[in-house]
């Protein structure tokens, strides 16, 4: 299920350029007392939240490493449980939106269960998509780029890692997941919190059954989801 949530502010709103842990602190308050919330989905020791959300939109600009919002700030969530986004519908409705310290209760929100009815799909990233290994010897963490050997795989490696933990278990319908135009200015780095995180926006193609399709436009490509990355748009059906 996807959402749009739009605040209006009342003055303008300034926030640090990196805000991605302040979105994801506004989404876990709505979410409140929630399986996502409290835990998630595990697979091999890993856990997956399941869900994903795109950047703060709006009329803004953006001086000394802030960006200042100036009359509303939308962002666009998106949940592979239904009933996770209807909580925060009900949320919002009862209490409005925690924004930072400031509670905003003129918030529009429009939700959709939007069902992806094709098998070969062209997508443009809304968020990055980040996709990493740690080096064995170093604990090191590399961020593998849309021109490696393992970036295809290693995004082909998480939607099944993902799958299996949502199913519990059942093996992960095939995908197919090519680069089609990766540019220059299409790599993103970021901060969140303590750590560097490298991503990379760009167009791409999916092709696999439409469950599978359908499950990754509502939790996202690749890792770090629930921190912001991997939502994509749908450019064309091939």
């Amino acid at each position: 299920m996807q959402l749009k949530i739009k605040t209006i502010l009342d003055e303008p709103l300034q926030l640090p350029v990196a805000y991605h842990h302040i979105q994801q602190a506004i989404i876990y308050k709505l979410m409140g007392d929630s399986k996502l919330h409290d835990g998630g989905y595990s697979y091999n020791n890993r856990v997956f939240k399941m869900f994903t959300f795109g950047p703060f939109n709006g009329n803004s600009r953006i001086e000394d490493g802030k960006i200042e919002f100036c009359d509303s700030v939308s962002m666009e969530f998106r949940c592979a449980l239904k009933s996770i986004s209807e909580k925060m519908v009900l949320n919002i409705s009862g209490n409005g939106i925690m924004i930072g310290e400031k509670n905003y209760r003129d918030v529009i929100v429009t939700s959709s269960d939007k069902k992806i009815e094709s098998e070969d799909i062209i997508i443009r990233m809304l968020s990055p998509i980040t996709v990493r290994y740690t080096a064995p010897n170093s604990n090191k963490t590399i961020y593998y780029n849309p021109g490696d050997d393992e970036f295809r795989q290693a995004v082909i490696n998480n939607y099944k890692r993902k799958y299996n933990a949502f199913t519990e278990g059942n093996s992960a319908p095939e995908l197919l997941f090519d680069v089609i135009d990766v540019r220059s200015e299409d790599k993103y780095l970021t901060r969140y919190k303590d750590f560097i995180i490298e991503g990379y926006m760009g167009t791409y193609r999916l092709r696999g059954c439409c469950e599978a399709l359908d499950f990754l436009y509502n939790v996202g490509l690749g890792s770090k989801n629930s921190q912001g990355f991997g939502m994509f748009d749908i450019v064309t059906l091939s």
